[in-house]
């Protein structure tokens, strides 16, 4: 797994700032980073992918050297999303080809992370011809279904990475 300080520098990285170009990274400028990942983060969750990732209680909060704790194949759709955040906020712009890339790490993570719905039967409809009746023969509706297994509310009791 990388580290927060990782997807930072892949960020930076993105936007042609980085060690690798002759830049290094200034400590305020990680400690921006490690903000807007700590955004980016919170509005990927919002937005239904629990990637299990290791947030800090508090703003400013957090080691850059942490564990991210989000899984190999999220890390490319993470770092372009906070270099999206962070261009603008560095003078920055973007260009077409991270946009690109972008959006096909964020269809892949969609993809990757998408999980099937448990859609529960109402008590109220018909069983239908060749479906058994369970609780006696002659009721003409369904039972409910109360497996709920897939209706876990907190992040990592899926598993690794669910959506």
């Amino acid at each position: 797994m990388w580290t927060k300080r990782a997807l930072i520098e892949m960020a930076y990285e993105e936007l042609g700032i980085s060690s690798v170009l002759g830049f290094d990274l200034t400590a305020e400028q990680v400690a921006v980073g490690l903000n807007r990942l700590n955004a980016v983060m919170a509005t990927l969750y919002q937005n239904g992918y629990r990637l299990s990732y290791n947030s800090a209680s508090e703003y400013n909060g957090g080691d850059p050297d942490d564990d991210s704790g989000i899984p190999d194949g999220a890390n490319e759709a993470v770092y372009l999303s906070l270099a999206v955040r962070l261009a603008p906020t560095i003078g920055k712009v973007l260009p077409p080809q991270t946009i690109a890339a972008h959006r096909r790490a964020m269809n892949a993570l969609a993809l990757f992370s998408d999980l099937p719905t448990v859609k529960r039967d109402p008590d109220a409809a018909p069983a239908g011809q060749g479906n058994r009746r369970t609780r006696w023969p002659n009721d003409p509706f369904l039972d409910p279904n109360y497996d709920d297994a897939l209706s876990a509310d907190l992040p990592g009791d899926l598993g690794e990475f669910s959506r």
